[in-house]
């Protein structure tokens, strides 16, 4: 959160004066956005083939973001990185590069934002292999 405070005085032909002050505060967008879907895909095309969150640009850090499956298993894990690193893109493997069904998994991230705050996000999102 930022704030200025600011004075205006102002002064008429007839040299009567006024005088009124404002305090500006400007909060920052703590909004994250992730997809719902997705569809794993090896090919070239890197359209909606990975998994990850969309933050505002009042994110500096994301903390971490875990993916875990349908049984509270930990498939995806990437911890420290800036917003919008290609690390945080999940593509539907477990942990040793094995390709999983299709399925929804839950997803939860801790990203830190310019005010110092740092806040938990969660959802699921649902993998699509396509066979």
């Amino acid at each position: 959160m930022k704030s200025t405070f600011y004075t205006v005085k102002v002064t008429n032909d007839q040299g009567c004066s006024g005088t009124d002050s404002l305090l500006l505060t400007v909060l920052p967008r703590l909004d994250v956005y992730a997809p719902n879907v997705f569809l794993q895909s090896f090919s070239n095309n890197t359209e909606n083939n990975a998994f990850t969150i969309f933050t505002s640009k009042s994110a500096v850090l994301v903390k971490r973001l875990d993916v875990y499956n349908r049984w509270g298993e930990l498939v995806f894990q990437k911890k420290e990185q800036l917003p919008a690193a290609e690390a945080l893109r999940w593509d539907g493997t477990d942990l040793q590069g094995r390709l999983l069904a299709d399925g929804v998994f839950v997803w939860l991230a801790e990203v830190t934002f310019t005010d110092g705050q740092t806040r938990v996000y969660s959802g699921d999102v649902t993998l699509l292999t396509g066979n």
